[in-house]
């Protein structure tokens, strides 16, 4: 096939090698947004605050760095309470 378009399979190879690895590199973006986020609200629910801020901020940079801020059509936010609620004895 590289005869017929005049093209060595080097460089063939060299294409097909690095369309791959940027379906990767974007699969794995994808994985760290949707992780960091499902994580944030996980440690939301579960009270655990200092986590919850820690994954928020790895969801903050993942998105940051991986998405296209002008197409964003829906903002993510996670309230983290200030204090556990007192529960009545």
């Amino acid at each position: 096939m590289a005869d017929l378009i005049g093209v060595s399979d080097q460089v063939l190879a060299l294409l097909l090698v690095s369309t791959l690895a940027a379906f990767a590199g974007a699969f794995f973006a994808m994985f760290m947004v949707l992780g960091a986020g499902l994580a944030a609200i996980v440690f939301t629910v579960a009270r655990y605050r200092m986590l919850a801020q820690l994954a928020r901020a790895f969801w903050t940079i993942a998105d940051t760095v991986t998405a296209d801020h002008e197409s964003d059509s829906i903002d993510v936010v996670v309230e983290v309470p200030h204090t556990r609620p007192v529960l009545p004895v």
